[in-house]
């Protein structure tokens, strides 16, 4: 079944990067954005690098990847928000042979994005998402990320 939203956001890059352990994986340009503005604030910001969500509520994200490593051994791409990884939203892969072994990596979870009191005033904390590559060095051909604002 698939999920139909108003407001969402799709991130491609097909262009091929190799990122070093602890590296931040590139999420490319945007092909697709359906968003609304709510007091000079929009839906979605991505700069390439991260995707940020920045008005409250539950966000499904999706994100897949597919790559190799430079050489044998596990590949782990880390989902952080605000700079710090996201329990379970994680995806490793092992790679026997490298540079030719190629292999998807995905990833599914709920993002929420609250609302604070800060000096009595009612704000959104937004939250800035990255992906971070962890075990050997990686080449990724192609990333896809997606966020549906549930």
């Amino acid at each position: 079944m698939a999920l139909c939203s108003k407001y969402n956001i799709g991130l491609r890059n097909i262009t091929t990067q190799i990122v070093p352990t602890n590296g931040l994986i590139s999420m490319g340009g945007t092909y697709r954005n359906f968003s609304r503005t709510i007091n000079g604030v929009n839906t979605f910001v991505a700069d390439g690098e991260s995707l940020r969500l920045q008005q409250a509520g539950f966000y499904l994200i999706t994100i897949n990847l597919v790559g190799t490593a430079t050489e044998a051994g596990d590949v782990t791409v880390q989902v952080l928000e605000n700079g710090l990884a996201v329990p379970a939203a994680l995806s490793t892969e092992t790679i026997t042979t490298p540079d030719t072994e190629v292999h998807t990596f995905t990833i599914n979870y709920i993002a929420a994005v609250d609302n604070s009191c800060i000096m009595g005033c009612n704000v959104t904390v937004g939250k800035t998402l990255s992906l971070q590559k962890l075990g050997v060095e990686a080449t990724f051909t192609n990333v896809s990320v997606s966020a549906v604002k549930l």
